[in-house]
């Protein structure tokens, strides 16, 4: 009898590759993976496949961010938007729409670094002489929040319609500018911050029963605070 985990898993990855292949072949231009023409295997491998994939691993990095987060905080509701992560992404890209344009690579750097940025400002805010506590790095993230929203909200006001269009679309999730290097960048990261996350599971199950509980099982707690931001950031700067 097969272990109901593994037919978890098993369940989960088929569903996975029917999503994708459903995803790929439903459009304007319906397409058989049995009979394409020269025309169809381009607007399969060259549109569909990069933005199918893409939205596919930007999803799961958000997920695996707002899982962390979530165990880290011992609350189901915290998420990357909530500690401020996702808006200072968001403003490291309307910079870059407003000021970096003319760089390639500007968008994806500036909002890891947005990202990071934010994340170190509630880290800090959060700390205080007694440790840190939960309530105070929500309420930490929800002033960081509202004020990089404002931030973004000035800021706006300096693009031109078109540079405005393209940076609402982004905040909707665009991928239609999506390639298969910029896949395979989101990828790279998305793997690498999973595997780290992963091996953090263990401090993380302690620290959900209390801090106090799992440092005396010897987790090192701030350690795991900060790897645990600094991946999230990561992963949803990247993503």
């Amino acid at each position: 009898m097969i272990d109901r985990r593994i037919l978890s898993w098993i369940v989960l990855v088929a569903a996975l590759l029917l999503a994708l292949a459903l995803a790929a072949a439903i459009g304007s231009e319906r397409l058989s993976f049995f009979d394409l023409s020269e025309q169809q295997a381009a607007i399969l491998f060259d549109i569909r496949l990069p933005r199918v994939l893409l939205g596919a691993c930007v999803g799961a990095s958000l997920a695996v961010a707002g899982a962390s987060l979530q165990a880290l905080l011992r609350n189901p509701l915290a998420e990357p938007y909530l500690l401020g992560v996702s808006n200072g992404a968001a403003l490291g890209t309307m910079i870059a729409f407003v000021f970096f344009e003319q760089f390639a690579f500007a968008r994806p750097v500036m909002a890891f670094a947005g990202a990071g940025l934010a994340t170190f400002t509630v880290y800090q805010m959060a700390r205080s002489r007694a440790g840190m506590n939960v309530e105070r790095l929500v309420l930490s993230g929800v002033i960081v929040t509202t004020f990089l929203s404002s931030i973004i909200v000035l800021l706006t006001s300096l693009l031109d319609a078109a540079r405005l269009r393209g940076f609402t679309f982004w905040l909707l999730g665009d991928l239609s500018q999506a390639t298969m290097n910029g896949f395979y960048m989101t990828l790279a990261a998305s793997v690498i911050g999973t595997i780290v996350l992963t091996s953090q599971a263990r401090p993380l199950n302690l620290m959900m029963i209390g801090e106090r509980d799992a440092l005396d099982f010897g987790v090192e707690v701030s350690r795991v605070r900060l790897i645990v931001f600094g991946i999230a950031s990561l992963l949803v700067g990247t993503a």
